[in-house]
């Protein structure tokens, strides 16, 4: 395996203990092997788990690529170094570790559970949480859904009301079924995030299957948003854009997030030139002191911009609140783009 996976540098800030950490995270390749990128990337934000694998953490650090074979040999060290409470590592786990690249299958129930199979087995044995947001709506056929408990499930009624010896039921709950399907093909509903929501803990870390793609999701200890973390290769030298937040089920009102988390115009990031590093700090130092310093001078602006419309008076501010939030930056790398993952 000659996978090569490019390395971003972001800062993450620990809400819990007000500290801010360097971490290393993998970008998304043009292949898209997401399962693994989501799993590794929450690893290494989590504190209790870098402490842990911490020679996944040593393989990725100060470092601008990392092999996929080095990848996976460190991943299976560390479950069989640090096996989770409660699980025996055999090889056939570690046999699955190869497909976090080429594609897992998981089946996601519309309860907001998956049901149980091997892929599952590989995130619980890394103690890692998978949540999908895939749940119908109260308008839906939800006792139809929920007695048929998961997308497999639902797509073989589809596939077996073509029989010829289906009866008018069968083939009427089908076409329901087809609906509801064609309807949430992103695998994601307003009932869903609003589980999601509820499901994860302030200052949580979990992977999120959406849209046959893997993702690392956060929740702010403060402002319980929802924020996903930002992988795309076309992002790579834009470092103050680190995490997305999924405030709708269609993205409209998504807005980018600063590692400290305090939104960011893609602008500030556009317009920020290269200059000489100061003496004694290295190259994360600097970049480190210069977000520490946008974010500040970003909360100072922000701030006086709210308690003027709030002089104003209510309508001013919700205006003015209207007027800082702007639509989903795109990178300037057009090259890039977001590749589905392989769901097998």
């Amino acid at each position: 395996m000659s996978a090569t996976f490019y390395v971003k540098s972001i800062i993450f800030k620990d809400e819990r203990n007000d500290v801010v950490v360097d971490v290393p995270i993998l970008l998304q390749d043009k292949n898209g092997p997401c399962p693994l990128i989501a799993l590794v990337n929450t690893l290494l934000l989590s504190d209790a788990h870098a402490r842990k694998h911490e020679h996944l953490w040593r393989l990725i650090q100060n470092r601008a690529t990392v092999k996929l074979a080095d990848l996976l040999e460190t991943l299976a060290d560390s479950l069989v170094s640090h096996p989770p409470d409660g699980h025996s590592i055999d090889d056939g786990l570690l046999e699955l570790l190869p497909k976090l690249y080429a594609g897992l299958d998981v089946n996601p129930r519309f309860d907001g559970t998956f049901e149980p199979g091997p892929s599952l087995n590989l995130f619980s044995a890394f103690d890692i949480d998978i949540i999908h947001g895939w749940i119908p709506e109260k308008d839906d056929p939800c006792d139809l859904l929920l007695s048929l408990k998961s997308y497999d499930a639902a797509t073989e009624y589809v596939i077996n009301a073509a029989d010829a010896a289906a009866d008018s039921d069968h083939k009427s709950n089908a076409e329901i079924i087809q609906q509801f399907l064609a309807r949430t093909n992103d695998q994601f509903t307003d009932a869903g995030l609003s589980f999601i929501q509820n499901l994860l803990q302030p200052g949580s870390l979990a992977v999120l299957f959406r849209n046959n793609h893997f993702s690392t999701i956060y929740k702010t200890y403060q402002s319980e948003q929802i924020l996903m973390l930002v992988t795309d290769y076309g992002y790579k030298n834009h470092k103050y854009v680190v995490w997305e937040s999924i405030s709708d089920i269609k993205g409209e009102n998504n807005l980018f997030f600063s590692g400290t988390l305090l939104p960011q115009e893609f602008q500030c990031e556009e317009g920020l030139e290269d200059g000489p590093i100061p003496a004694g700090l290295t190259d994360e130092d600097y970049a480190r002191q210069l977000q520490l310093e946008e974010d500040s001078n970003l909360a100072s602006q922000t701030q006086q911009r709210y308690d003027r419309a709030s002089r104003l008076g209510t309508s001013t501010l919700a205006q003015t609140a209207r007027a800082t939030t702007k639509p989903k930056p795109k990178p300037k790398d057009k090259a890039s783009k977001k590749k589905d993952c392989v769901i097998m």
